[in-house]
């Protein structure tokens, strides 16, 4: 109908215009350790960051740890943050002048956390609308989920064809078993991609790498159940 598409086309510019104003609320429950963590020591930082482009807010209440307020807050008044609740916690909460609202979910990492208000201040040199900012940093704090989720999915993956290749060839030839091994060092590295903390290898005098390439050496170089193949 005539009066459906009016209220798209509106709504289509207010989110292409450009607002007045752009402020943030970083929200989070004392529980969220890395978030408050940062914040707390870094604020001025981030507001330095973002400099005459947001509004940072801090709410003294959520910096002090009151939950009550918190949940009071986001259950209490649903028009205060329309679409939020508890399990989209902890989160940085946008809104500008021109109505526009929106929110991006934090990843309770020191460093993930950092990186998500550093894209902030990039995206809010571009544009001054909440919604195209929110969109912005949620996309620089997903791609970084996405790749870990999608190297958990690969190494479980090459697991699965090496099970499957055991069951249907239970005496590989020395050809299959090596690329057994190849598989199975891909799997490795694809799990140890995702996982904390660092890993080192070196194999003789020039093979040497750390992190996931350190678990593929390790893995394919280095075989204590190696078993004896048919010549």
């Amino acid at each position: 109908s005539k009066s459906s598409l009016y209220v798209f086309s509106r709504v289509l510019k207010r989110v292409g215009q450009k607002a007045n104003y752009v402020q943030a609320i970083p929200i989070y429950l004392s529980g969220d350790n890395e978030v408050s963590k940062y914040l707390s020591e870094h604020m001025q930082d981030v507001d330095a960051l973002t400099g005459p482009y947001i509004h940072m807010i801090e709410v003294d209440a959520i910096a002090k740890g009151d939950a009550k307020f918190v949940v009071s807050a986001i259950e209490r008044e649903p028009f205060r943050f329309p679409g939020l609740t508890i399990n989209d916690l902890p989160c940085i909460w946008f809104e500008d002048d021109l109505g526009n609202s929106s929110f991006v979910t934090l990843p309770n990492t020191i460093d993930k956390t950092k990186e998500a208000f550093q894209e902030l201040a990039f995206a809010a040199r571009k544009t001054r609308n909440a919604r195209t900012i929110a969109a912005s940093v949620r996309k620089r704090v997903m791609s970084k989920a996405d790749e870990r989720k999608w190297a958990f999915l690969s190494g479980i993956a090459f697991v699965g064809m090496v099970l499957g290749f055991a069951i249907f060839e239970p005496n590989p030839s020395p050809f299959q078993y090596t690329m057994f091994r190849i598989v199975l060092a891909l799997a490795g590295a694809g799990f140890v991609s995702m996982t904390p903390g660092f890993l080192s290898a070196q194999v003789g005098t020039f093979i040497r790498g750390g992190g996931a390439l350190a678990a593929f050496v390790i893995i394919f170089f280095f075989a204590p159940a190696a078993l004896q193949v048919p010549s």
